[in-house]
């Protein structure tokens, strides 16, 4: 069951709804506003936005192992891109770690943060969800391009797509905490994802070529470099046919 906390603007979702989870908000706790002013990114970057935009954050309380939380980014972009394909008949996919795309260009992005462990298990967890729905940034190089639902013909109503990609979000988050539920989103990803194929990948300040082919038990990317594969975590991916 959902419990949406629907707000004109806030700074930032993600914020408010790590404080709820923080207070002991149970899973389904969705904070929603109709803009945002101070969002925020994977490595600390912003998340520029407009009204008419979906920002979104879910808490969550999977019962998954701290080792096994890069599950819940790669399942909850799967889950949501099922979800805007369904209401908006728009063909979004993933790219890893954490974007979702369009025709090549960025639509949505997710940031998965977490609380403190217990015992080896996240004590809750927030994902928060952002998406260009009638509005996008202008990217200037070297950034990829952005792109929004509308420029597509395909906006959706906000009102009908946020308690769907809410409650995808739930359902991803708890599915990965099984390795059958794991495996279900592992073997649909080498087809949806961007960065199953020629990338460019950006770690620890080295950038090379790869080739991703699959992805690894705890969410990591698994890429090829010269022959040899390779597992990524915290890396940034550009996609090289696009």
């Amino acid at each position: 069951m959902l419990c949406i906390y629907r707000y004109d603007t806030l700074g930032s979702t993600n914020d408010e709804a790590i404080r709820l989870a923080r207070e002991g908000a149970p899973a389904g706790t969705v904070v929603w506003a109709g803009d945002q002013n101070a969002g925020r990114g994977r490595m600390g970057r912003t998340w520029e936005g407009g009204a008419g935009n979906v920002y979104l954050s879910v808490v969550t309380r999977p019962e998954i192992p701290v080792a096994l939380a890069g599950r819940i980014s790669v399942a909850c972009g799967l889950a949501l891109t099922d979800a805007l394909r369904k209401e908006t008949w728009q063909p979004v996919r993933t790219k890893w770690p954490n974007d979702l795309y369009l025709y090549g260009r960025k639509v949505g992005g997710i940031l998965v943060e977490t609380g403190a462990a217990r015992a080896g298990r996240l004590e809750w967890v927030v994902v928060g969800v952002g998406i260009n729905v009638s509005s996008h940034p202008d990217v200037p190089p070297p950034a990829h391009p952005a792109t929004s639902l509308a420029a597509h013909g395909g906006a959706g109503d906000i009102e009908t797509l946020i308690p769907g990609l809410a409650q995808a979000v739930v359902h991803a988050s708890e599915s990965v905490a099984s390795e059958a539920g794991w495996a279900s989103f592992a073997a649909r990803w080498p087809a949806m994802d961007l960065a199953a194929g020629a990338i460019t990948v950006l770690e620890g300040g080295e950038a090379f070529e790869a080739v991703g082919g699959t992805i690894e038990d705890d969410g990591a990317l698994r890429v090829v470099v010269g022959g040899e594969a390779r597992s990524v975590r915290a890396a940034e991916v550009s996609i090289r046919n696009y």
